[in-house]
């Protein structure tokens, strides 16, 4: 019986320990399967992946950033008062309001801080335009303003933190319906981080569009709004006049 249980151990050993091996090789092919499917078919060597391809989103129209699968969101950026600033009945008074409307949320909400590079290059713009209308007594001070104002902002070491709030909204009813519904929750958690003396500001279109190009190229001051006044952001369109004279 001894021998009969010795056999058996032999036997089951040897049975692990060359099916360890067997196994390990099948789940590192089943793995590599699946990072292979999940690589998308044109990603290679010398080639960029886009909002598309890093976020799936497909476009941003009237506020609202359109994603795959209809899903649909909004973003608000955030500006609080600074909370050991106020006082202790100020400090409790805010808890209670955010505790208030965190209950009273039914839907998700996610916050995105990001450092920004302080960009100060419309503020200089605007001192050096009026420099001619100013008191000469001050004219040398308000150059030397604005020229160190430019140095801050072409080292960019200077940045500012940002806190958004991202909403959320999935369908299969079209952008016009995901909007007014995001609008309403929007509205909702405006009015409700009111009263904690957090003030909420949607973004537009062109300013969602600073936020995801500032998140894909840190430190870069290019804004895509900037170009917005030169219709790069619109819609391309050929008149019937065009087409016509083209096909003759």
């Amino acid at each position: 019986m001894g021998e009969l249980i010795m056999w058996l151990f032999l036997m089951l050993s040897l049975l692990v320990a060359i099916g360890i091996p067997i196994v390990l090789k099948m789940q590192k092919e089943k793995q590599t399967a699946i990072n292979d499917k999940e690589i998308p078919q044109n990603h290679g060597k010398g080639q960029t992946q886009g909002l598309k391809e890093l976020w799936g989103i497909k476009d941003i129209k009237k506020g609202v950033i359109i994603l795959n699968n209809n899903k649909y969101c909004m973003v608000s950026r955030l500006a609080a008062a600074d909370f050991f600033l106020l006082g202790e009945g100020e400090q409790t008074m805010v808890e209670d309001s955010l505790a208030a409307v965190l209950m009273g949320l039914t839907y998700d909400i996610q916050t995105l801080v990001t450092a920004e590079a302080v960009d100060v290059r419309k503020a200089v713009m605007d001192v050096r335009n009026g420099l001619s209308e100013l008191h000469p007594a001050v004219r040398d001070y308000a150059n030397s303003y604005a020229t160190e104002l430019n140095r801050l902002t072409n080292e960019r070491k200077v940045a500012v933190r940002n806190a958004y709030a991202i909403i959320a909204f999935e369908t299969d009813m079209g952008l016009e319906y995901a909007r007014s519904e995001l609008y309403a929750r929007a509205s909702y958690l405006t009015e409700g981080l009111r009263s904690a003396k957090i003030n909420c500001e949607l973004l537009d279109t062109p300013a969602l569009a600073d936020l995801l190009y500032h998140l894909l190229n840190r430190g870069k001051l290019f804004r895509p709004s900037e170009a917005d006044g030169a219709g790069i952001m619109n819609e391309y369109h050929v008149a019937e006049r065009q087409v016509i004279e083209v096909a003759i």
